[in-house]
């Protein structure tokens, strides 16, 4: 997707996405209402569905998203109550489900939210008890900053940064300490922890301390330790990560430089790399540069690309860009032109500007990094040429050029023998006539 998104996530062949400007469009696959458009038509270009959207988490068949106003609203697929609205009925088009909300996650037939009193709620088949399927939101844990949603297995993370986990504990996937094959209660995993990620069968999380550690089935690589043996005690992947993301049975994590990383199952190219023998990566491999967010699938990951600003500042005038955007993405060419004020003209570009292009009119850049620019206008200058055959002219100021609306009296004085007749040339209409003569220097002249 080209543009200015802020936000991506996908589930089951549909995709959501945010844009820089808040609203909410959905793509692909609708045989639920998931893109909650009030059909079930699949949607092979983008369609809006909502303005002034915060964040959005999509299930395997539903999708949630919060509002500017804190309010959350779901829609799609219902059928164990992972909307929340107290009903097991789709819904094509959003509904209402609740207030101060802070954040949302999906799992495929679950869903969790995190509302501003740090309270967490679920509803659906929740992975402690999918059994009993809850068409209304339930309280699971308070203090709460973050979370994770898994198949069967939830993530959070409390105010204090200890990491929690609730469900089927299988594999190791919520650490050492639940035995199978899960519990209803939380346990504790870690301390020290800023974010998380729940994939099929693995979790990951980001220590304060920029570490990334895994844990969990590891068959396929996913958990990047150069092996594939399972882990029930968490084991340290990789340094200085922002955040991580869990797909099926692959792992991404973006690093402080930007770049981004995977590991684990290649077999449809999800982690980007060329498919060549061997497709899995059982260590962490290189993706792509300037990446500001990722999301991991079954079969397949995005990554929104890091976006660029461009400043721009200008005296006595003002520069139009084309497209006008507050940021671009990666590459994205803009081309600036100046627009200089009455009276004043376009003298060159200073700031980050290509070698030898400081006076080019318009200005063509590409955004390959955040860029500051800066055009200079100047006064107009105007030269006032006089002619006086048989006779003199003085001007009052006496100067040979002058800036933008300099008021310059001539006064025509005829030799003996001769009389004034007229002016000719660049005379205001009317004026020919008038001796002495006044003029506006507006035009050069």
């Amino acid at each position: 997707i080209d543009g200015e998104v802020r936000e991506v996530v996908s589930a089951s062949q549909s995709a959501l996405f945010i844009k820089s400007d808040r609203s909410l469009w959905g793509i692909g696959y609708n045989g639920t209402g998931q893109l909650g458009d009030g059909t079930e038509e699949n949607k092979d270009d983008p369609v809006k569905i909502m303005d002034d959207v915060r964040s959005v988490a999509t299930g395997g068949l539903h999708s949630l998203f919060i509002k500017g106003d804190r309010t959350l609203w779901a829609m799609g697929h219902n059928t164990s109550g992972q909307l929340g609205d107290g009903t097991k009925e789709k819904r094509l088009v959003p509904v209402l489900v609740a207030s101060r909300v802070t954040a949302v996650a999906a799992g495929s037939s679950y869903s969790l939210f995190l509302k501003t009193d740090g309270s967490l709620w679920g509803m659906g088949s929740l992975p402690h008890q999918r059994h009993i399927q809850a068409s209304d939101p339930v309280k699971l844990a308070e203090g709460v900053k973050n979370m994770a949603a898994g198949f069967d297995h939830l993530l959070f993370i409390k105010g204090d940064g200890s990491l929690w986990g609730m469900g089927n504990g299988g594999e190791g996937k919520l650490g050492p300490n639940l035995p199978l094959p899960g519990g209803t209660t939380p346990v504790p995993i870690a301390t020290g922890v800023k974010s998380a990620a729940a994939g099929l069968t693995h979790s990951l999380f980001v220590k304060e301390d920029g570490s990334l550690w895994a844990m969990g089935r590891n068959w396929d690589g996913e958990l990047g330790d150069g092996s594939r043996t399972s882990r029930n005690t968490p084991v340290q992947v990789a340094s200085n990560v922002r955040t991580a993301a869990g797909g099926w049975n692959h792992s991404l994590f973006i690093k402080e430089d930007e770049t981004l990383w995977g590991m684990g199952r290649n077999e449809d190219g999800q982690l980007g790399t060329e498919l060549s023998f061997p497709l899995d990566q059982t260590t962490p491999v290189e993706i792509a540069q300037r990446v500001q967010r990722v999301l991991g699938t079954q079969h397949y990951s995005l990554f929104v690309g890091a976006n660029y600003n461009l400043f721009t500042s200008s005296a006595n005038g003002s520069i139009a860009r084309d497209p006008e955007r507050s940021f671009y993405s990666v590459d994205t060419p803009v081309t600036l032109t100046p627009v200089p004020v009455n009276g004043y003209r376009f003298l060159s570009w200073s700031g980050d500007v290509p070698a030898g292009q400081q006076f080019t009119n318009p200005l063509t850049l590409t955004m390959d990094r955040d860029r500051a620019v800066v055009a200079s206008f100047q006064l107009n200058i105007y030269n006032l040429i006089v002619a006086s055959p048989n006779g003199t002219v003085t001007r009052n100021p006496n100067a040979g050029v002058h800036t933008h609306g300099d008021t310059v009296i001539l006064t025509a004085t005829p030799n003996p023998g001769f009389v004034f007749s007229h002016w000719t040339g660049d005379v205001p209409a009317g004026a020919q006539e008038n001796n002495p003569l006044t003029i506006t220097c507006l035009l050069y002249t």
